[in-house]
């Protein structure tokens, strides 16, 4: 990690820490980091590391696009570790293994972020390094409208599909690209690019105009109906108005009759 990337936010949100992310943010002067881990024996490692450090949360548990039961595939190598079974990923490292499957409830990503009430006043970071569910974990957060809660999105992405429906780092550049996210590419690692995705704040302020104006469409029709209804029923007065003041009128001249007679 970038010395920028650590001193520049009030909150990182790494989701799927690993073992590694310790090193990642030894150095981070952010006001909260929260690191998830999904293998409960690197999220005790994490916790037993942190405990001193006030600054660090550490959650237990499985990410994904929806909540719902999942296995973690554990393998011989941990950065592999993913919800998602392998396909590509033999092809790429013969060697790599399971060593372990764990079943596990996995908590949706959309529901996770709401709950940390990031606020929009201070610069958030997600780190996105779940293999092979990065795209659904996005897609949720997307859905959501939740992925412009974050200044930066970092994806650690693959170059290509190694996990059964898994995406690329092309699927999830044009993602971000579409809600208004300035993308870079480190390819250091061909196979493994990292995304870095900048909110463009330019972006912000078209959405926000859009959704002004959206609504200020739906309160003028909201206002067109209220005065169509009122007209009708001050047209049904009038009309009511006038049959009155027949009958009045007819009684009237049944009145002047009998009095004639």
């Amino acid at each position: 990690m970038s010395d920028y990337t650590e001193t520049k936010f009030d909150t990182i949100v790494h989701l799927g820490a690993g073992r590694g992310a310790q090193d990642d943010h030894a150095n981070a002067t952010a006001q909260r980091t929260i690191l998830v881990e999904a293998n409960p024996e690197t999220a005790e490692y994490l916790a037993a590391k942190n405990k001193n450090n006030p600054k660090v949360t550490v959650h237990t548990m499985a990410i994904a696009g929806k909540a719902g039961e999942r296995v973690l595939n554990v393998f011989n190598f941990q950065r592999a570790n993913s919800l998602n079974a392998p396909t590509g990923l033999k092809k790429l490292f013969p060697n790599i293994e399971i060593i372990k499957s764990l079943s596990l409830n996995a908590v949706s990503a959309s529901d996770f972020i709401s709950g940390l009430s990031l606020t929009e006043k201070e610069r958030h970071l997600l780190i996105v390094d779940t293999p092979g569910i990065e795209h659904e974990i996005l897609n949720a957060l997307g859905e959501a409208d939740l992925l412009r809660k974050f200044a930066v999105i970092k994806v650690m992405s693959t170059k290509n599909a190694l996990y059964e429906n898994s995406k690329t780092a092309k699927d999830h550049i044009a993602y971000l690209t579409a809600r208004g996210f300035a993308i870079s590419v480190n390819s250091r690692d061909p196979e493994f690019p990292v995304i870095e995705a900048k909110l463009s704040q330019h972006f912000v302020e078209l959405t926000q105009t859009r959704k002004e104006l959206e609504d200020a469409r739906t309160e003028i029709a909201r206002l067109e109906k209220i005065a169509q209804e009122a007209q009708f029923r001050s047209e049904k007065v009038d009309q009511e108005i006038l049959k009155t003041e027949a009958q009045i009128d007819l009684i009237k001249d049944l009145l002047s009759r009998n009095k004639a007679s």
